[in-house]
C-alpha cells in the first residue's frame, strides 16, 4: 500500500488527522514548551485590558466583558496549553542567591 492510500485509509476512521499549516512552538523554558498560537492568544487578551488567572480547571478572566468572541474563541481551543502558561512559575532561585559582599 502507498502511503498516500495509508493517510487516506488511516484518515478515514479517524485515526490520524492532518495539520493544515506547520505549527510553531514558544519555547517559554527548557522546562516549557507551549504552541506559538496559545501564547499569542493570552498576549492579546491581556492586551486588550483583560486579567487572566487559573482557578481549579478554570481560567478566570477580569474584567468579564467586554472580551472579543474571537479571542474567547482561540482561549477555549488553547485551555490546556494556556493553563500550563498562566500556571507556569520561572525557576528565579538564581537571582535570589546574592554574593555576600
Amino acid at each position: 500500500m502507498q502511503l498516500t492510500q495509508l493517510t487516506q485509509s488511516l484518515q478515514s476512521t479517524g485515526r490520524v488527522t492532518t495539520v493544515s499549516e506547520p505549527m510553531e512552538f514558544e519555547h517559554v523554558s527548557d522546562t516549557l514548551i507551549v504552541p506559538l498560537p496559545a501564547w499569542r492568544v493570552l498576549l492579546a487578551i491581556e492586551h486588550a485590558g483583560h486579567r487572566l488567572r487559573v482557578v481549579g480547571a478554570d481560567i478566570l478572566i477580569e474584567p468579564g466583558v467586554g472580551l472579543d468572541v474571537h479571542l474567547l474563541a482561540e482561549l477555549k481551543r488553547w485551555k490546556p496549553h494556556a493553563i500550563m502558561l498562566l500556571g507556569y512559575t520561572a525557576d528565579d532561585s538564581h537571582l535570589r542567591q546574592l554574593p555576600v559582599a
